[in-house]
C-alpha cells in the first residue's frame, strides 16, 4: 500500500472513530487502524503502542476547523471559534500532563522522532501558531487570557522544542501592541 493512500485510510477511519455518532463501530475501527498500520509498516505489529496518538487526528481536525474559522469573516463563527480554542487547548494540556503520553507529546511537536511512528503519522504534526492566530477572533478575555497562559505554562515548563520556541517567538515578536 502506497503510504500516501495509507494516510487517507487512516485519516478517514480515525475521524469516524473520534466521532460518538459512530461509537458502536469504534471497535471496527481500531481493528482496522491495526490492520492498516501493519501493512505499512510490519515492523508496527503491535498497534496497542499507538492508540494514543489518535489524539494527534483529533487535534488535527481541529486545527483545520480552527484555519476555517480564524479566515471567516462571519461574526456569528466567533463562539464556535472560542470553543474549538478551548477544546485544543484543553486536549493538549491534558496530553502533556500525563507522563503516559509523553513520547505523543513530543512527537507532535516534531521534538522526538520515533521511526515507526513517523512512518505511520508523519503528517499529523500540528502547528499550534493556529491557536496564536486566534487571539484576534477571540473576543472574550477569559479565553484570551487562557490561549496566553497555556503557552505561558508550556514555555516556563520541562518540554522543549527549539524549533516551536523560536515560531512561538518570532510570532510574539511580529505582534503589534496598542
Amino acid at each position: 500500500m502506497e503510504k500516501e493512500s495509507f494516510h487517507i485510510l487512516i485519516e478517514s477511519v480515525m475521524v469516524i472513530r473520534s466521532d460518538l455518532v459512530f461509537r458502536n463501530v469504534h471497535e471496527k475501527c481500531e481493528t482496522i487502524c491495526s490492520k492498516l498500520c501493519t501493512s505499512i509498516c510490519p515492523k508496527c505489529e503491535k498497534y496497542e503502542k499507538y492508540k494514543d496518538y489518535r489524539d494527534l487526528f483529533q487535534l488535527k481536525q481541529i486545527e483545520g476547523f480552527l484555519k476555517f474559522t480564524t479566515s471567516s469573516q462571519n461574526e456569528s463563527d466567533c463562539f464556535i471559534h472560542e470553543m474549538l480554542v478551548v477544546t485544543a487547548i484543553d486536549l493538549i494540556d491534558s496530553i502533556r500532563r500525563d507522563h503516559s503520553k509523553e513520547v505523543v507529546f513530543k512527537f507532535f511537536f516534531g521534538a522526538s522522532s520515533i521511526s515507526e511512528a513517523e512512518i505511520l503519522f508523519d503528517n499529523q504534526h500540528v502547528d499550534l501558531l493556529v491557536i496564536i492566530n486566534a487571539l484576534d477572533r477571540c473576543p472574550s478575555e477569559a479565553v484570551n487570557t487562557k490561549i496566553l497562559n497555556f503557552f505561558v505554562d508550556l514555555l516556563s515548563g520541562d518540554f522543549s522544542c527549539p524549533t516551536f520556541n523560536e515560531k512561538l517567538l518570532r510570532k510574539f515578536i511580529s505582534f503589534h501592541f496598542i
